[in-house]
Parts: structure tokens; sequence; C-alpha cells
């Protein structure tokens, strides 16, 4: 039997949407805002490029160990309430980064901005698959994506304009944007579990709610399947090649700075440089397109 699709999303489907594809781009704007930074931050805190290279590696990991915690307990509880606490601990942690002082009072802010960054990365995934139908949730996640990406060319640029100047700049516009995301997104109403499958339809037609939750000897399970080893390995090796690309924003700028310019205006010119090079990233939408014919 033929399952029906659902042609489209309805309108409060398409807000919720909207505002985690640009929960995800703020999240990783504010991910995105350091490296082009480095060495203007670096001066101001008296360290080096490589202190704050190290940030962002205790960054890195923390989002991914975070991602984990949040991702379990969002698979046991209400996501919604899990979603905008994450967003208002990275919040209120990008705006004590821009207060800090020194360089231990930079890495303990962004540390705890890493922890709430984790609970968008890893619950937005879950909530959108169940807010989009199965036939259209190649190109969703394409979208969600791309718009990762458009955060982090847009913590560049604005790394590369205003934060030239004044890098705490930067960090005050991604928080107050994130606050107003925060505050729509209780304006959303949170996707009931497997909604969107297809294979469920008829179970929810009935009036029945999915009501399954992990258990701890899940994970076992989970970790069983060839599949999931597979890609942890896939994308171990993925982030380890993305991870050399925070210092190319660093390199582009030492670049301008080697013709004979001044920091600031390298950093503009450099971080403008990242950004163009970033919309390639925009293919992934038409990938995502092709995917789901």
């Amino acid at each position: 039997m033929k399952i029906p699709r659902e042609k489209s999303l309805h309108p409060p489907q398409r807000f919720a949407f909207a505002v985690f594809i640009i929960l995800a781009s703020l999240d990783n704007a504010a991910a995105g805002v350091l490296p082009p930074l480095y060495a203007i931050i670096a001066r101001d805190l008296q360290a080096n490029d490589a202190d704050l290279g190290g940030v962002t590696a205790v960054y890195i990991l923390i989002v991914a160990l975070s991602a984990v915690f949040w991702g379990y307990r969002g698979d046991q509880q209400s996501r919604k309430p899990l979603l905008f606490w994450g967003t208002l601990v990275w919040v209120v942690a990008m705006v004590l980064t821009s207060l800090a002082q020194n360089f231990t009072q930079f890495l303990i802010f962004q540390m705890i901005t890493a922890a709430g960054v984790g609970g968008i990365s890893s619950l937005g995934f879950s909530v959108v698959s169940d807010l989009v139908p199965a036939h259209r949730r190649g190109l969703a996640l394409s979208l969600w994506s791309v718009s990762q990406g458009i955060g982090a060319s847009l913590g560049a640029l604005l790394a590369g304009t205003v934060g030239a100047f004044d890098w705490r700049i930067p960090f005050w516009i991604i928080a107050a944007t994130g606050l107003l995301f925060a505050g729509l997104f209780l304006l959303t109403k949170e996707p009931l579990r497997g909604q969107a499958e297809p294979q469920l339809k008829s179970f929810f037609a009935e009036g029945n709610i999915y009501a399954y939750r992990i258990r701890r000897q899940d994970i076992a399970l989970i970790l069983a399947r060839p599949s999931t080893r597979w890609l942890l390995l896939q994308s171990f090796f993925f982030s380890l090649a993305f991870g050399a690309t925070v210092w190319i924003p660093r390199w582009a700028i030492a670049r301008v700075q080697a013709e004979g310019y001044g920091l600031e205006t390298a950093t503009i010119v450099g971080n403008l440089i990242i950004a163009l090079l970033s919309l390639g990233g925009f293919t992934a939408v038409l990938s995502g397109h092709l995917g789901d014919r």
C-alpha cells in the first residue's frame, strides 16, 4: 500500500522550522566568531594565538560531550524546555565572555557557551525530524546544515567588521539575537515524537501517542549496530578535518598582514575572503532536494 504524503508544512510548523533554522545558525555564529578574532583577542587579553586555538579545541570537545547529554535527556522528556534553557545558557555565557578581563575568564565563559550550544546541535535534529514529513526531510536537513554554515559566516562577517575595532561587539550582537529567538521559540509548539513518520500515520490518527523513552540499556544496543559504529567513525574523521579549518581565517589575516596592512584592516579583509569562500555550502540545498526526489 502506498503511504500518502503530506503536501506541505502548516503555518505553525513553518514558523517553528524557521525559528529552529535561525537558532542553528546563531549557535554556529557563536562558535564561528572566535577564530577570526584570535589575534585581536590575544592582544587584548595578553595571550597568544595558540592559547585561543586551545580555547576552540576545548569548545569543540565540550560541544560534542554536552550534545550527548542533551540528546539523551531530550529522548526522555519534553525537548522544548531543554532547547530553551540550552539557548539561554549560551546567550548568557556569550555576554559574560565579552566581559572577560583575562584569558582564564575568557576560557571559562567559552566552556559554558559550548555546553549550551551542544543542546541545539543534538536536540534540533530530533525536533526537525519530527516536524518535517519524511519525503521532504532531506531538503529540511540540508537547510539546517546550510544555516549552520551561514551562521559561521555571519560570525566571521561580524568579526571582520565591527569586531576588528572592538572584539566584544560581535558577542553582544549574537547574544541579543539569540535571546530574541529564544523568546520566539517559546511561541512554537513542540511536535509529537514520530508524528512525521508515514508508518505511524494511522497510529496517530487513532489518537495514540508514541510514549517510548530511551533507557540506559538501549545505548548498548545502539552502539552494537554496525551502521552506528561506521557513522561515528565517519564523523570522527570529518571532525578531525573540520577542526583544522578553524585556522584558515587566521591564515587569511596573516597573508593580508604580510602585505603591510595593520591588524584591524587585515582582520576585515581576511574575514571577507573567508565569508566568500563559504558560499559553496549552499550546494547542500540542491543535494537535499535531489535526495528527496
